[in-house]
């Protein structure tokens, strides 16, 4: 009789705790861990519906409320939650080494755990890839995404629209005015509530430009003068104390773009000349409610996982090799354009 695959490969608790410290002891590179609100779904749920909290229950009436004596109330009208289906995407890989090797092996390090945390590693990266796409992919966000130019011509003629890596430019001016766009498009969920996503040459842009470099003092006071690069955490901190954003990353993170047996190139993984505004952390979190869907309130993207990551081992069917693997299931879930806007071209 025949195995089925949860037999021949099985669960590791020790390898899946050991591949779930590694995901969660990241490097600063990788910044998609804290980006999305996130909701645990059971096995049961791969497939479903999100209901989204309707902001328009709750932005108040026209009516007039006064009332005479007597006389009846005024009804106010209500709105039925906005409702859309997900489903969740499976994504792993596997590595093995020779028994040989194992039992041969002279380093400092368990040859398991090392592939354990290689192929960790490299899920990871794919899913700051998906956490990219989903942001910085322009077919995501319809009627919501610009060229800076073209933002500042036919959106929000307050931004300069001037490229940040070009004389003239104003970086701050661009950010007050997108930042303006999504508290009207998001019911009035200002910048306290927006996270800031950039790629990095838009960051490279931020450090060298005169706007921002009059907040810091002049070269008389000790800050360096002409196109020297300023602080990165001084930079972030100096837009946090102007705006209030929930939050700023910076996506550096690059990955091997070089097919098996070719020599090893990388790119970076998020658009380095995009940058991405919105909300991205929902005021009331999202929970798995009684009748079997997801309940929210709005947020421009909600991520559904299952089970977190999963790890195992098993040997070779000719015994020469032990192999181990990870797995993670998850979709991240664009449910709210309107509540980010992606900027394209921001820098030469």
């Amino acid at each position: 009789m025949s195995q089925s695959y949860s037999n021949i490969h099985p669960v590791n608790e020790i390898l899946t705790q050991f591949a779930s410290e590694a995901s969660s002891q990241l490097d600063s590179q990788l910044i998609h861990q804290d980006l999305f609100e996130t909701v645990s779904v059971p096995k049961n749920m791969r497939s479903g519906t999100i209901l989204i909290e309707n902001n328009n229950q709750y932005m108040g009436t026209s009516l007039d409320l006064k009332r005479g004596a007597g006389a009846s109330r005024v009804r106010q009208s209500s709105f039925d939650f906005e409702s859309m289906t997900y489903r969740t995407q499976m994504r792993g890989l596997e590595s093995s080494i020779a028994l040989e090797d194992l039992d041969d092996n002279q380093y400092p390090i368990d040859l398991l755990q090392r592939e354990i945390r290689k192929i960790t590693r490299s899920l990871m990266i794919d899913r700051e890839k998906e956490a990219s796409t989903t942001l910085f992919s322009a077919s995501n966000w319809t009627n919501y995404e610009n060229t800076l130019s073209t933002f500042n011509a036919s959106v929000n003629t307050d931004a300069n629209g001037a490229k940040w890596d070009t004389a003239g430019a104003e970086p701050l001016t661009d950010l007050l005015a997108l930042s303006d766009t999504i508290r009207k498009n998001a019911y009035g969920m200002g910048a306290d509530m927006q996270t800031l996503v950039m790629g990095y040459d838009c960051f490279l842009a931020l450090q060298r430009n005169a706007e921002l470099r009059g907040y810091f003092g002049t070269p008389a006071e000790g800050i360096a003068s002409g196109n020297r690069i300023l602080p990165q955490a001084e930079v972030i901190n100096i837009i946090k104390s102007i705006f209030g954003f929930k939050d700023i990353k910076v996506g550096k993170a690059r990955n091997n773009t070089a097919n098996p047996l070719q020599t090893q190139t990388t790119g970076d993984i998020w658009n380095t000349d995009r940058l991405w505004l919105g909300v991205l952390k929902s005021p009331d979190g999202a929970v798995v409610g009684n009748s079997g869907s997801v309940q929210t309130s709005p947020a421009s993207v909600l991520t559904l996982e299952i089970e977190g990551i999963k790890s195992g081992e098993y040997k070779s069917p000719d015994m020469v090799r032990q192999n181990v693997w990870v797995e993670n299931e998850y979709v991240n879930k664009v449910i709210k354009p309107s509540f980010g806007y992606l900027l394209r071209e921001v820098v030469n």
